[in-house]
């Protein structure tokens, strides 16, 4: 982000940004809007993403007030998978993608369509096969949302997450989504969620069948399906594997995050009849 860096837009030769305002004066400044994408680099740089949300509003800010358009509509990927061995960077890659979500409702005229869930042609980067999905999505979302034409897609966004059955063996959380374009589908299982909250430094189960030392509760999520009543839903199923490791169960009672699309390389697999995904989202703090 920093190579997009506003302030340096009179050097059109050495910046990014600069080259970019000289390219839009060649066409008379008059565009329909723009399409972004970016975010990997941010993702890997350690200590990025503490300033990646305040850079990222100030480009959008910065494109409009120096294009002359201020309701510019600006479309923009959500960053995709790295597949890497290891973990370390995973907080980078979750922080940068829901920064990226959350930033669509700060400003007017955003939208983002995420590419999460697509096939990639080297450890990083979107193959052909992942071109041929993102670019109907991105097609989609220009057609409904700056050229006004019904009968094509809107973006999907998070809307909110319920808790229900918090008394059971075996509660469940609603997660409604905003936007949907018919109905949630899959190809296969449906997937792609994860419960967290305090644990133990280690796996509790490493030296099993003796208990763990840490009384600690593991809640995970052991199947999704599709709200039979609401076409925009998910219903998660939480099971608590405590008893198992430890003997007794424990209540989702402590404070338990959401996260959608979690860590470098997930699977994810939920989109809807316009083929728009579900966006990576969390850790989102789940109400108890």
């Amino acid at each position: 982000m920093e190579q997009w860096d506003p302030a340096l837009k009179n050097q059109r030769m050495e910046s990014l940004y600069g080259a970019m305002i000289e390219r839009i004066e060649m066409v008379g400044g008059r565009i329909r809007g723009l399409i972004w994408y970016q975010g990997e680099s941010d993702a890997l740089t350690a200590g990025a993403e503490e300033k990646y949300e305040a850079r990222f509003l100030n480009l959008i800010d910065s494109f409009r007030k120096d294009i002359g358009i201020p309701d510019l509509p600006i479309i923009y990927v959500q960053t995709g998978r790295f597949v890497h061995p290891y973990e370390s960077r995973a907080h980078g890659w979750e922080a940068i993608r829901d920064i990226q979500r959350r930033v669509a409702s700060q400003r007017k005229h955003l939208y983002m369509v995420s590419a999460i869930d697509l096939t990639l042609e080297d450890a990083i980067h979107l193959g052909f096969e992942g071109y041929q999905r993102l670019g109907p999505r991105l097609a989609e979302i220009a057609l409904s949302q700056v050229y006004r034409l019904s009968g094509h897609a809107t973006p999907i966004a998070l809307d909110n997450i319920e808790v229900f059955a918090l008394d059971s063996r075996r509660p469940m959380i609603r997660v409604r989504l905003r936007g949907v374009n018919g109905r949630l589908t899959a190809a296969g299982r449906p997937t792609g969620f994860e419960l967290r909250a305090a644990r133990p430094p280690e796996d509790p189960t490493r030296f099993y069948p003796k208990p763990p030392t840490a009384d600690v509760p593991t809640h995970v999520i052991y199947r999704v399906d599709f709200d039979p009543r609401d076409p925009s839903a998910v219903i998660l199923g939480v099971f608590d594997n405590s008893p198992i490791l430890l003997g007794k169960p424990h209540s989702l009672s402590e404070p338990v995050s959401l996260i959608y699309g979690g860590g470098l390389n997930p699977y994810v697999n939920i989109v809807d009849e316009k083929d728009i995904p579900i966006p990576a989202f969390g850790p989102v703090d789940v109400p108890v």
